[in-house]
């Protein structure tokens, strides 16, 4: 049984996916869309692109819902697709994902960092 401990969504609907750990640090794709869930595993996230020798396995698949469903929660796709989720999983919605992300790019530019924190002002940064 793989146990996750930290799960980044990197998409919310159409398709709703995380990169997720399990707690010996393999990484894991997770997507759902068109009433598809699948798991595959990598040697890390940044797979994407990659000549192949990023694919460790691929893990599970499963069918939920109507053929264009694409919005799923983590815990009903865990459930379904045969994963844990670790007590206290360390979980990063969305948008604070990409807030994530975007500071570190901009690190050392106050500039683009004031424009990061206008777009995002008016969004719940932890809603899922």
């Amino acid at each position: 049984m793989i146990t996750l401990v930290r799960a980044v969504q990197t998409c919310m609907a159409c398709p709703s996916q995380w990169d997720a750990w399990d707690d010996t640090g393999n990484y894991y794709y997770l997507r759902y869309r068109s009433g598809h869930g699948s798991v595959t595993q990598y040697v890390s996230e940044n797979w994407v692109g990659s000549r192949g020798d990023e694919f460790v396995a691929h893990i599970s698949d499963f069918k939920y819902g109507h053929p264009l469903d694409g919005t799923i929660t983590l815990e009903k796709f865990a459930e379904l697709a045969g994963l844990t989720l670790a007590p206290g999983i360390e979980r990063t919605a969305y948008w604070r994902g990409v807030k994530n992300k975007l500071t570190g790019e901009f690190a050392g530019d106050p500039a683009a960092l004031g424009r990061v924190e206008e777009m995002l002002k008016n969004i719940n940064l932890d809603e899922e």
